[in-house]
């Protein structure tokens, strides 16, 4: 992704430090503004509501994280690669309030559907009969994810927990694949 203007970058950090303390619904333009030090004109320029703001962060986790493809070759050492997997993003102390919020999985899986140039389910689609099924292991999967992301939150057993989650995940995709087979 191109860099953001400063001003935004403000704005959308503020958002980050405000919904630690408050819900999305309470937080006002005015509220961000004062946040992220940032005029009205300066909101207005990059983003229509809090909504925006609100989507724009989410859209940066669905664009900044690796697939879980990726992750999981990347967890057998089979693959390098600079992205960060959406659970271990979630267990950053910045990222706590969004991830809270409790329509995050229903927008983030939205906009894995409206923005991907790819399928939103990505290996689930390799896998699966039909569409309905990869989508169900794909939200399955990703709400395990952010509930063992927010339980663990920054603990000290997050290593092993996210190892145990692969290779559960790993046996299950041999299970699909078996099934079908």
């Amino acid at each position: 992704m191109a860099k953001k203007h400063p001003g935004a970058e403000r704005i959308e950090q503020a958002l980050l430090r405000l919904l630690k303390a408050m819900p999305l619904q309470d937080i006002s333009v005015t509220d961000l503004c004062r946040a992220a030090h940032a005029s009205r004109s300066t909101f207005y320029a990059h983003y229509s509501n809090t909504e925006d703001v609100y989507r724009s962060l989410i859209r940066q986790l669905v664009f900044g994280t690796r697939s879980l493809k990726t992750q999981l070759k990347q967890a057998e050492g089979s693959l390098p690669t600079a992205k960060q997997p959406l659970c271990a993003l979630m267990q950053e102390e910045e990222y706590q309030g969004l991830v809270s919020d409790d329509r995050f999985m229903r927008v983030f899986i939205e906009l894995c559907r409206e923005e991907s140039t790819i399928s939103a389910h990505g290996i689930y689609d390799e896998i699966c009969e039909d569409e309905a099924a990869a989508h169900a292991l794909f939200v399955f999967q990703l709400s395990g994810c952010i509930a063992t992301a927010k339980a663990l939150a920054q603990g000290p057993d997050w290593e092993q927990a996210k190892d145990a989650i692969d290779a559960f995940i790993r046996g299950g995709l041999r299970g699909v694949r078996q099934r079908r087979s």
